[in-house]
């Protein structure tokens, strides 16, 4: 497996850990020192972003489309469209998301990590 089959499958594990409420994988994937920006502008340390991630809100579904990924020595850049089916809590319906996501990935003696991740929410397409 290359360098860039390796980081698409570590977005793949950490979309599918969401879905499967998986922390322990989630939380492997994630660099200590996680900056996660929401497509609502909210901002998480990777200790707030587990505690998000474990609240109400449950994933039904996180797909990714077009990923790009750029080397830069020890660190990838990933770029790519996102859609995330979500459930708030409550007797509402679902929600999707759309977004333009960058991520950057850094290598460690362990495996790549997730150090920021920054989604920009799409505007709904027209109908």
């Amino acid at each position: 497996m290359n360098t860039v089959e390796e980081l698409l499958a570590c977005e793949a594990a950490r979309a599918r850990a969401l879905v499967e409420r998986d922390y322990g994988t989630l939380a492997a994937l994630l660099a200590d020192d996680l900056l996660h920006v929401h497509s609502t502008g909210q901002v998480h340390c990777k200790d707030a972003y587990l505690a998000y991630v474990r609240g109400p809100l449950a994933f039904l579904s996180v797909e990714r489309h077009g990923l790009k990924v750029t080397m830069l020595g020890k660190a990838a850049l990933m770029t790519g469209a996102m859609s995330n089916v979500m459930q708030p809590p409550g007797p509402v319906a679902p929600v999707t998301v759309q977004s333009h996501v960058v991520q950057l990935w850094t290598a460690s003696s362990t495996g790549w990590r997730l150090a920021v991740f920054q989604a920009t929410r799409l505007p709904p397409m027209a109908q």
